[in-house]
C-alpha cells in the first residue's frame, strides 16, 4: 500500500472518477488511492491468478463496492470498457 499512499500524496486524483489499473496485483494501489479520494473507483485488471487475491485484500479493506476486479492476460484480451 505504500507506493499507492506515495502517489496518492503526489498526484490529485480528485477531478477523476474511475481508475483502470493495469497490472494490478493485489490492489494495494487501487486500495490506497480509493482510501484517499472517496468519489474514485477502480478497475482492476491483472492475470485471473493475481485478481483472485486481490479480491481478498479488497473484501478486507471493506472496499468491494469501489473496486472490481477483471482477470484477463493484455497481451490476449481487450481492457475493460470505461
Amino acid at each position: 500500500l505504500l507506493h499507492g499512499y506515495k502517489l496518492a500524496e503526489s498526484f490529485d486524483f480528485s477531478n477523476y472518477k474511475n481508475l483502470l489499473d493495469v497490472g494490478g496485483g493485489t490492489g494495494a494501489m487501487s486500495i490506497a488511492l480509493c482510501e484517499k479520494y472517496p468519489d474514485l473507483t477502480a478497475t482492476i485488471f491483472d492475470l485471473p491468478e493475481n485478481v483472485q487475491k486481490a479480491r481478498e485484500f479488497i473484501a478486507e479493506s471493506k472496499l468491494s463496492h469501489r473496486i472490481e476486479c477483471v482477470g484477463g492476460d493484455v497481451t490476449e484480451n481487450d481492457l475493460p470498457d470505461g
